[in-house]
């Protein structure tokens, strides 16, 4: 299944997997489903406020170069479906810190939330969203 009616699908990426693709650990094929056309992200102002205040935390800028993070940041902002998230984020999930990763698939009608997050993925599933970790999304849906 890499596309749901004929358009690519839409993933919504959690921080701490965008971390493990900048240090290069997972996903690594995701670059190549992204230039086919394949997979689109879904991100919104306060995902990307997050990956750059994580991504510049000083134990982890060892792990990539210094213009990764830039890169990312560049490429989501010209690339993705950006959604704005409603004032309001209803509480959904056991930790409400992460409740507006599932109000930013709802509203971006993204098709799988990828996380490493378990108070996210004991839900499985939020609306039309599936929720997976990476090793469940690379089998499922990267080559290589």
């Amino acid at each position: 299944m890499a596309r749901r009616s004929g358009r690519p699908l839409r993933l919504v990426v959690d921080t701490n997997i965008f971390i493990s693709f900048l240090i290069g650990k997972q996903l690594k094929a995701l670059q190549s489903g992204i230039a086919e056309g394949q997979f689109q992200f879904v991100i919104g102002d306060k995902l990307l406020q997050e990956i750059t205040e994580v991504a510049s935390r000083p134990y982890l800028v060892k792990y990539f170069a210094a213009d990764a993070v830039e890169i990312l940041i560049d490429g989501l902002s010209r690339n993705a479906i950006h959604v704005s998230l409603p004032r309001a984020i209803p509480a959904i999930s056991r930790d409400p810190d992460d409740d507006y990763l599932l109000a930013l698939a709802k509203a971006g009608k993204a098709d799988i939330l990828i996380t490493g997050d378990k108070d996210l993925l004991v839900l499985e599933k939020y609306g039309r969203t599936r929720i997976v970790n990476a090793r469940t999304f690379a089998e499922e849906h990267l080559r290589g």
